[in-house]
C-alpha cells in the first residue's frame, strides 16, 4: 500500500487538501518507522517539518520529537545533538515545553551518553505511563506509540514485533 499511496501523492498531490496530505505524510512516516526503514521515515517526517507553517502545533511538535528518534535509530549521534538543541529552542521560543516534551527530551539527551540505555528506557516508559493518566499530556502518545518503541528497545525486539504482539493481545 505504501507504494500506491506514494504514487497517488505524486499524481494527485496538487489536488489533495493540505490537511489530508499532512495526515498521509504522518502515516507514511509511521509505517516506515515501525518496519525499521528509518531513511524513508526521515524522508516523510521531513516533509511534515518543511510544511511547518501549515501544520498544527501539536503535530509539528510531535514531528520534531520523532525526528530525534529517527536520528537516534540511524545512529546520527552528532546530528541528534544538534537537532536536540534546535528542538529545545523551538519549544522554548514558542512557550510550548509541556511535561511530555520535557520528559522525552530529557531522556533523548541521555541517549548518546548513558552506559545503561535499557535502564533509561524503562524509566522513561514509567514516566510516560504516568503522564498518560493526564488527558492533556496523553495527546502526544496518540500520535506515536512511544511505549511500544520503548518496549522494543528494552526487550531487544523490533518495533514491528512489539506492535504485532500488542495487536495479537487485543
Amino acid at each position: 500500500m505504501i507504494g500506491s499511496i506514494e504514487k497517488g501523492l505524486k499524481k494527485y498531490g496538487s489536488k489533495v487538501p493540505e490537511s489530508t496530505e499532512i495526515i498521509l505524510y504522518e502515516k507514511l512516516f509511521y509505517l516506515y518507522f515501525v518496519v525499521g526503514d528509518f531513511s524513508n521515515a526521515l524522508k516523510w517526517n521531513n516533509k511534515i517539518l518543511n510544511l511547518n507553517q501549515k501544520v498544527r502545533m501539536d503535530i509539528y511538535s510531535n514531528t520534531l520529537i520523532c525526528n530525534l528518534l529517527i536520528h537516534y535509530e540511524l545512529n546520527n549521534i552528532e546530528l541528534l545533538r544538534y537537532a536536540l538543541i534546535n528542538t529545545y529552542r523551538f519549544f522554548y521560543k514558542n512557550k510550548r515545553l509541556y511535561k511530555f516534551e520535557e520528559v522525552v527530551l530529557k531522556y533523548i539527551r541521555k541517549l548518546s551518553v548513558s552506559d545503561n540505555l535499557k535502564y533509561e528506557f524503562s524509566i522513561l516508559k514509567k514516566e510516560l505511563r504516568e503522564l498518560s493518566k493526564d488527558a492533556y499530556e496523553r495527546v502526544p502518545l496518540e500520535y506515536f506509540d512511544y511505549i511500544c518503541w520503548l518496549d522494543s528497545k528494552i526487550n531487544n525486539k523490533t518495533f514491528v514485533e512489539v506492535k504485532i504482539a500488542e495487536f495479537q493481545k487485543k
